[in-house]
Order: structure tokens, then sequence, then C-alpha cells
């Protein structure tokens, strides 16, 4: 069964994106969804 509300590529894209790099806030933001978003982790 595949679970519901899986996200497009390019809404993922924009997901991933969204982080402002310039600041280490917006560093660290992007890098955890990186993280998040190549583990293939998932909500349950």
């Amino acid at each position: 069964r595949l679970p519901s509300g899986i996200l497009s590529a390019s809404e993922a894209r924009k997901i991933l994106q969204a982080p402002d790099t310039k600041s280490v806030i917006g560093y660290r933001d992007r890098t955890m969804l990186e993280v998040l978003y190549s583990s293939g982790i998932r909500k349950t």
C-alpha cells in the first residue's frame, strides 16, 4: 500500500530550495531537508 500525499518531483525541489542558504540557519535547514529526503524518511 502506497502512502497518501506523495510529493511530486517539482514539489520536493521547491521545498529543498526554500531555505535561504546565505544564512547559517538556512544552511542548517537545507541540510536537514536533504538528509530527510535522501534517506527516504517519512511521517508515520
